[in-house]
């Protein structure tokens, strides 16, 4: 006979799998099969699912949590299934005007068991700061992108329920990845950009300046709010939606849109990866390579940095660059390894 701590974690995982999306048909077959093959998975299944609304608005922006969880501390889930079984029992104890209180105190039992674990799956900071004379690229906790232009600096905050950076200085391009969830939030000044998935360029103009150029999508953009001496309070300034082909000048809470000029598009050039090489150290290129993103490359003698190279790479495909490499007879790869490729001499 299967255990109730087993019922559990099947009743646990049923619940996530039924509320992870919208469920196909063929899932909700399979669950009513479940349920109708043991009373106990009825009564699992019914308790889990209870409990699991009281929580649900902290799991379901970022409903991958779930599977990460299971993966990462199955321990977690079998006291998240002993908390349900109390949280049962003391439904019955204290009777029915105290059931929504018990089932609260049960989830505030499950979060701090699981708690931990999600917050460690979910929250991530980073301080990016491109002290280089190159663009440099860097891969953001949900896999998207940020490309910062020499001298620039942004700060990276990812919690459970936003994704927000915030520009210090210079210039930065963004590929977004697209999150349901969870908008892009970009901060420069007190203006505020925001996005779902798009690719999108930020400049700090100056301290009361800032500039949007949108390159795929649309931004969302939400001015400071401006003190009016004759309302004698903060007047906020009606938010603009800028698509892709339009640039916003963002000034004292003014948004002003235009459509997007070849000078604009020459002010972001810098991000893209394409370089035209002439003459130049293959040390300096890998060094322009790896400030690119993307796997590390590795010079495994010291005499190859000093080797000339000619040619136009893409800064994020290193490939082209590792067979441009071997057809010159310079070099050619030693081994990969995670991230990395090592070059030797030919």
């Amino acid at each position: 006979m299967t255990s109730d701590d087993d019922i559990d974690r099947l009743a646990t995982d049923w619940v996530f799998r039924v509320h992870d999306g919208e469920p196909s048909d063929l899932l909700l077959d399979e669950l009513d099969a479940w349920l109708e093959a043991d009373s106990r998975h009825l009564s699992a299944f019914s308790a889990m699912e209870t409990l699991a609304r009281d929580i649900k608005p902290l799991l379901k922006p970022v409903p991958e949590v779930v599977d990460n969880v299971r993966a990462a501390a199955p321990a977690d889930f079998a006291a998240f299934a002993a908390s349900r079984r109390r949280a049962k029992e003391v439904d019955v104890a204290v009777g029915r005007p105290w059931k929504k209180t018990a089932r609260a105190l049960a989830a505030v039992v499950v979060l701090t068991v699981m708690g931990a674990a999600v917050w460690k799956l979910t929250s991530e900071a980073m301080h990016l700061r491109n002290v280089t004379e190159e663009a440099s690229r860097y891969m953001l906790p949900d896999e998207s992108r940020a490309t910062l232009s020499a001298e620039s600096e942004v700060l990276v905050d990812y919690q459970l329920w936003k994704r927000e950076v915030s520009l210090i200085r210079g210039q930065a391009v963004f590929d977004v990845r697209a999150d349901a969830y969870r908008s892009f939030i970009v901060r420069v000044g007190r203006d505020t950009f925001e996005a779902v998935g798009t690719r999108f360029a930020v400049r700090s103009v100056d301290d009361d300046r800032s500039r949007l150029i949108v390159e795929h999508g649309s931004v969302r953009v939400i001015p400071r709010s401006v003190w009016s001496p004759a309302l004698r309070r903060n007047v906020e300034r009606t938010e603009k939606l800028v698509s892709v082909g339009q640039v916003a000048e963002v000034a004292a809470g003014e948004i002003k849109v235009r459509a997007l000029s070849v000078s604009d598009q020459e002010e972001t050039a810098w991000a893209l990866p394409l370089r035209t090489f002439a003459n130049e150290r293959l040390g300096d290129v890998v060094r322009r390579f790896n400030g690119f993103g993307g796997s590390r490359l590795v010079l495994a003698a010291p005499e190859l940095a000093g080797r000339k190279i000619n040619g136009s790479f893409e800064l994020d495909k290193p490939e082209g660059l590792i067979e441009a490499l071997t057809l010159q007879g310079i070099a050619r790869v030693k081994e990969r390894r995670r991230g990395e490729i090592v070059l030797e001499p030919i």
